[in-house]
């Protein structure tokens, strides 16, 4: 298997810029979905940041892994939970990746996944089969209370669009951050038989404030 590379980013723009941070999370399916720890740091004009995070803080390649056979084949199949390998990804429960986004003097950020390009057959005999990631489905794990619940991750799946909003958190009045920490445990649906074989892919998570 292929072992994505963690990327490290920082840079500086002019105050009222666009800033983007974009994140990678690699995918294997029937031995699907796997994941790259990815820390992005952006530090802007006048002590402004944001931190986008994905898996582990020390870098490490985090895989999830969807083994898909025996009784998941047939007769009956159900879905898949991925498991979480190579490394701690820091959430709870251990099988899922733990996603942190915090900003600093920021009014709002949002963050976006692209998981437009699908799971390609990698080997195994699978051919040109692509497997599309609406296919895979997440639960949210640690979600916020009281005033602000509903502004984290919540739970849900990948629509294969370029630009699918996976949160969008104002900073409460009265502070000048905000810290984001949710475990999303993925889910294979299972319920198409593809031609047995290694796949993979790529959703790239953007974090973006005004």
């Amino acid at each position: 298997m292929k072992r994505p590379t963690a990327r490290h980013g920082r840079g500086n723009a002019a105050p009222g810029a666009r800033h983007l941070l974009r994140a990678g999370l690699t995918a294997l399916a029937l031995l699907p979905l796997a994941a790259s720890a990815v820390v992005f740091y952006f530090d802007g004009a006048g002590g402004r940041s944001i931190t986008l995070r994905v898996g582990s803080a020390n870098a490490a390649i985090n895989a999830v892994r969807f083994t898909v056979n025996n009784a998941n084949v047939a007769p009956s199949p159900g879905p898949v939970t991925g498991v979480s390998e190579a490394g701690a990804t820091g959430g709870t429960p251990a099988g899922g990746i733990l996603f942190t986004v915090q900003t600093n003097r920021r009014t709002a950020v949002r963050v976006l996944a692209d998981s437009s390009v699908g799971l390609s057959c990698v080997g195994g005999g699978c051919g040109t089969t692509v497997i599309p990631f609406d296919t895979i489905a997440w639960t949210s794990n640690q979600l916020a209370t009281g005033t602000t619940a509903g502004q984290d991750i919540q739970s849900g799946r990948f629509n294969g669009s370029a630009t699918q909003q996976i949160l969008s958190v104002a900073v409460p009045a009265g502070s000048d951050s905000v810290l984001v920490q949710n475990t999303l445990v993925f889910t294979y649906d299972n319920s198409t038989l593809y031609p047995s074989g290694n796949y993979r892919g790529r959703v790239t998570f953007t974090a973006v404030a005004p």
